[in-house]
Order: structure tokens, then sequence, then C-alpha cells
């Protein structure tokens, strides 16, 4: 047997697998036809299901839906929101810090944290260190 021959068997066998492969693709689409058949009924079965609901009932179950849904509530402060807060609204509270002072050895009132320092030991908002923001804890 030549070689010649044997490289035109090559393209027979390609065009023999590539004919399998479309058989089943068409098994594949098929099967797929059938699925959207059964699809259909199941439609007709929903609609059938909501006609026999009047729209003042539809309408009630929408908005006890609705209601349910659009409760936020914070844990910290008990504040009760429709939507969720965001921005300046989502600030719970401002809790300020007061600075951690120790008097030195030179006579100085120095902070822990900040590493400020004083004469005498801070007072009012002098007292303050820094500001921490505390958003809300929904829930």
């Amino acid at each position: 047997m030549r070689f010649a021959s044997i490289l035109a068997l090559i393209p027979l066998a390609l065009s023999l697998g590539l004919l399998a492969n479309a058989y089943d693709d068409t098994v594949d689409r098929r099967e797929y036809i059938e699925e959207l058949s059964t699809r259909e009924d199941y439609s007709l079965l929903t609609r059938e299901i909501l006609s026999d609901l009047s729209t003042r009932e539809l309408m009630d179950e929408l908005s006890d839906r609705l209601d349910r849904r659009g409760k936020y509530t914070c844990r910290v402060c008990g504040t009760t929101f429709s939507e969720r807060p965001s921005g300046s609204s989502a600030v719970c509270k401002r809790e300020k810090i007061p600075h951690t002072t120790f008097k030195g050895p030179n006579g100085k009132y120095t902070c822990t944290t900040c590493g400020r320092s004083w004469n005498t030991p801070p007072k009012g908002m002098e007292a303050v260190c820094r500001e921490t923001i505390i958003n809300h804890q929904l829930q």
C-alpha cells in the first residue's frame, strides 16, 4: 500500500467523526425542544393559579412584603430606617476618647496615644485626644 493512499484515508476518517458529532447534536436539540414544550405547560399552570387570585389579594401580599423588607433597626440606638442609611445618616454616634496622660520626670503631662504634652493636666475640650465615629449596626 502506498503512502498517498494512507493520506487519503485521513480526511475520510475526519469527515466520519464530524458526521457522528452532528448526529449527537441533533439528539441534544430534540431533547431541548421537548424541554421547551414541557415548560409551556408550567407557564399555563402558573397563569391559571394567578387568575384565581384577585387584584386586591395580590396588592395586599406585595404591600406586606414591602413592609417586611424595608425595615432596618440599629442595635445600638434603636433608630428605625425605611432604607439602608448611607453617608452622614449612617453615623450612629461620635465617641470622644480622652487623652491617656501620665506625668513625666520633667513635670509635663504626656498622652501615650498621640504624644502631645502639657504643663498642667488637660481639661475640657483640650482633654479630647480623638473622636471616633461609630456607624449604625443594622439588624
